[in-house]
């Protein structure tokens, strides 16, 4: 084995989840992430932090007035429930990026994707699931 072969085999192996149902049992079913270390994946990852602190700073000028009240009140729940309906979106958008397959009846797509991520939303939303995944396996191989 070469140097190059050890790299890509590291790199390639799969990594996947158990989907948790909105009810947060597991479903049984299992999501595929594309390797933190793809190309796609990287530049995915760039252009969503320079989106979202954009995003960030619009909201934070945007709702100035809440965030006194909020901090005035030593309570940010109003404040950070319309940050996160403001970025509901934009995770769904990455986390789009980051699968790269499941092993659900229906087959995968890209447009499948889409239409679960947008209806799967809530306390356990798939897109949530995908991302902490992500951050999981991206701290995994931190950390070797």
């Amino acid at each position: 084995m070469n140097l190059a072969d050890l790299f890509n085999a590291a790199i390639s192996s799969a990594y996947s989840f158990d989907v948790l149902k909105s009810d947060g049992t597991p479903s049984g079913h299992h999501i595929t992430l594309k390797a933190h270390t793809d190309k796609d994946v990287i530049l995915a990852s760039a252009r969503y932090n320079r989106v979202l602190m954009v995003m960030l700073e619009r909201f934070d000028a945007d709702n100035a007035e809440l965030k006194a009240e909020c901090e005035a009140a030593k309570n940010f729940t109003e404040y950070n429930l319309k940050l996160d309906f403001e970025l509901q979106e934009l995770r769904q958008a990455f986390a789009a990026e980051l699968v790269s397959g499941w092993d659900f009846d229906n087959a995968f797509s890209k447009e499948e994707l889409a239409k679960v991520l947008a209806a799967f939303t809530g306390e356990h939303a798939l897109a949530k699931q995908i991302l902490d995944a992500y951050n999981a396996m991206v701290e995994s191989a931190a950390k070797k």
